[in-house]
């Protein structure tokens, strides 16, 4: 079939007069594509190559600026040209299959501080290159921001590196090569790269022809092996691979899961005998006692480094195995026992996923700095439960809140405590039980949250233990989890200058309280 459409799409481009197909490409976004020395050059340089190749095709690049770029393949007197795809965009052109997953970043200066995510570049001078896709999402998003159009992402780079703009907001991998080709030490990203879907070959539109083609051809340079040779030498990792693998890629699949999670078991119980032995050598040495918690504390700190960044390098190497697991399930010529074996894999990837995500969400909470103020709880709690409706609606759960105090702390700490103790609250029933759930406080010196529960309890004398990371009580089977949730309550608390703690009778029900200051 590839063979027989690639000789019609030949003959028909002999046939219309066409010496070559002709490629625009961005004139300077390495490493994608730029001209050096007069040559194209860049990963999708070397995708159209290869593909034209597969096609018995001869292929013309075009350099220009983007914006050029896409009027010229609007007004056809280009063929073909990479690009993000998205909707608005699909007036005009027609799209292949994804040769790449695109990401974009947000790069300032070293000393600009207070600048997290996209939605803080509000009020702020951004640099992006013209027409490119960045500039696109700051206008869905709506971010309010002064913009300033480059010719390319080169040109927007060194205007951050001289400080006429805050950020620059572009693709992640021309950033990195930038930084690097130009040694611009002062320059670095804020946050994770933002994923913003898939690079295509794009056509104008209609020319399936030319489409069907170029697909045919991505499918061959992909199953030969041909595409990880390309994407290796500009970017360094294979991300696509051949449909049929070989059966050590269960294995090793299989081991490396049970790697990451060996891993973690044993930072977890390294982390309690620890502070167990703190605790028992207390009462025979208060010098000895001062010296360990230092020695552990230290280790803790660098125990969380470890696991935050674990966490944090795992996620890319974890969406591949799901990934390839996926690609393989659809494989028809598996049998049950393959099949089982491989959806296996995708539940452990997706318990994995959650412990890696909570993972990163207790290492942010660590290195935020706790914004301390007046806050209203009832306010914070209404957020809450109107965010958890949908749980609170599938368990039909009774929720009863009464006048609760204000407190001083941050905001976003404090309503990531209470999702976590209602949520747990609606949660840990028995089931065919409905849950009710009681929120009510005080004040005295101090004001006191109190969440209490109708569930299963706590077994006497571990009430101590379920704020430790990692604990639970019961298996995945009976209640889904991976042991943070208290952990982050806990940790959250003690930033806000506060306490928490429990009292609870298995088998009928517990009550959370929190307390911090007026």
């Amino acid at each position: 079939m590839k063979t027989l459409l690639c000789l019609a799409f030949t003959l028909f481009f002999i046939a219309d007069g066409a010496a070559a197909i002709i490629a625009g490409i961005d004139y300077n976004y390495p490493p994608h594509e730029f001209v050096e020395k007069g040559k194209a050059r860049g990963f999708n340089v070397d995708i159209i190559k290869a593909i034209a190749e597969e096609m018995g095709s001869e292929i013309e690049f075009k350099p220009m600026t983007w914006c050029e770029a896409k009027e010229a393949l609007k007004n056809g007197s280009i063929d073909i040209l990479c690009m993000a795809e998205n909707e608005e965009r699909k007036q005009y052109f027609s799209f292949s299959k994804p040769i790449l997953d695109l990401k974009l970043a947000i790069f300032v200066n070293a000393e600009i501080t207070g600048i997290a995510d996209i939605y803080d570049l509000e009020g702020h001078s951004v640099v992006v290159e013209k027409g490119d896709i960045a500039e696109e999402i700051l206008q869905q998003k709506k971010i309010n921001a002064y913009i300033i159009e480059a010719n390319n992402q080169d040109d927007a780079m060194k205007l951050l590196a001289r400080k006429e703009a805050t950020t620059f907001f572009g693709n992640y991998y021309t950033g990195i090569y930038l930084i690097h080709k130009y040694g611009y030490k002062n320059i670095k990203i804020i946050g994770e790269a933002i994923d913003i879907g898939k690079r295509v070959i794009a056509v104008k539109k209609g020319n399936y022809m030319l489409l069907d083609a170029i697909n045919e051809s991505i499918d061959a340079i992909m199953e030969s092996g041909k595409y990880d040779e390309i994407y290796e030498k500009w970017y360094g990792l294979h991300v696509y691979t051949a449909k049929k693998l070989p059966s050590w890629v269960f294995l090793a699949i299989f081991g490396l899961i049970a790697a990451i999670a060996g891993g973690f078991s044993i930072l977890s119980l390294w982390n309690r005998a620890l502070i167990k032995k703190v605790e028992e050598r207390t009462s025979e040495l208060i010098e000895y006692k001062r010296q360990l918690e230092e020695k552990v504390k230290g280790r803790t700190e660098e125990l969380r480094a470890l696991i935050f960044a674990l966490a944090h390098d795992l996620k890319a190497p974890l969406r591949s195995i799901k990934a390839f697991a996926s690609i393989l399930l659809n494989e028809q010529e598996l049998n049950e026992e393959g099949k089982d074996a491989l959806q296996r894999i995708l539940n452990a990837g997706e318990r994995m996923e959650m412990l890696i995500g909570n993972l990163l969400e207790y290492g942010r909470m660590e290195m935020k700095e706790a914004r301390i103020e007046k806050i209203d709880v009832n306010e914070i709690v209404e957020e809450v439960i109107n965010e958890m409706q949908a749980f609170i609606n599938e368990r039909k759960a009774e929720i009863k809140i009464g006048k609760l105090p204000p407190v001083r702390g941050d905001r976003d700490i404090m309503k990531r405590v209470m999702h976590n103790l209602i949520h747990n609250a609606v949660k840990f029933v028995e089931r065919g039980k409905k849950p009710v759930v009681e929120i009510y406080g005080e004040k005295n010196d101090v004001a006191k949250i109190f969440i209490k529960d109708n569930g299963i309890g706590i077994p006497k004398g571990r009430e101590r233990e379920i704020f430790a990371l990692f604990a639970k009580l019961h298996g995945r089977e009976e209640y889904a989890g991976v042991g943070i949730g208290l952990a982050m309550v806990k940790k959250g608390v003690e930033m806000m200058g506060g306490r928490v703690g429990v009292r609870s009778e298995e088998g009928k029900g517990s009550i959370f309280w929190v307390e911090l200051p007026l």
